[in-house]
């Protein structure tokens, strides 16, 4: 008897500890921007902030490679970079097709929407450039706006701070 109850013991005590361990290798429901999956005590990894599907993912490639293909490559990661912090923000739409398809004064707010240069298929460059915004990377510095003073004559965006200068285009931040 003080065997059977003893073993009982055993077994209950390793599926506590083994639910326990589940539970450290789950990230918290709702807990995704910005927070740390605990994985014991091997590493931690940052849980992604954004989850888009494969069709939002060509999309915004399809968008910085028409915005930003003739650009330097830090200048595209930029552009991607700002698309992300106008999701972040309480100012803009909170999906990234509401963002990238955003009228505001019966106005797009990318001229590769109005013109389909979106419709065009992206490139590796602009691809990777996506990726890198994703992982964090922002040479915009936190810019939610950019444009090419050499195409606009549109005075409201040259009023605007300016974060930096990257290939022909200025970013902004509103």
């Amino acid at each position: 008897m003080k065997k059977k109850t003893f073993s009982l013991i055993i077994i209950f005590g390793l599926f506590l500890a083994g639910a326990a361990m589940a539970q450290t290798l789950q990230p918290e429901a709702g807990k995704v921007e910005g927070t740390e999956i605990n994985i014991g005590a091997a590493a931690k990894v940052k849980a992604p902030e954004f989850k888009l599907t494969g069709a939002e993912l060509e999309l915004f490639a399809r968008l910085v490679h028409a915005e930003a293909g003739g650009e330097p490559y830090q200048g595209q990661v930029a552009v991607a970079a700002t698309i992300l912090n106008r999701l972040r923000s309480d100012r803009f739409p909170n999906t990234l097709s509401g963002v990238i398809y955003q009228v505001e004064s019966g106005r797009y707010q990318y001229s590769p929407v109005l013109d389909g240069r979106i419709n065009l298929p992206a490139g590796e460059s602009a691809k990777k450039a996506v990726n890198e915004a994703l992982g964090g990377a922002d040479p915009s510095g936190g810019a939610t706006g950019f444009y090419n003073p050499a195409k606009t004559s549109n005075m409201w965006v040259r009023r605007q701070p300016v974060t930096t200068v990257i290939g022909s285009h200025v970013f902004f931040q509103y």
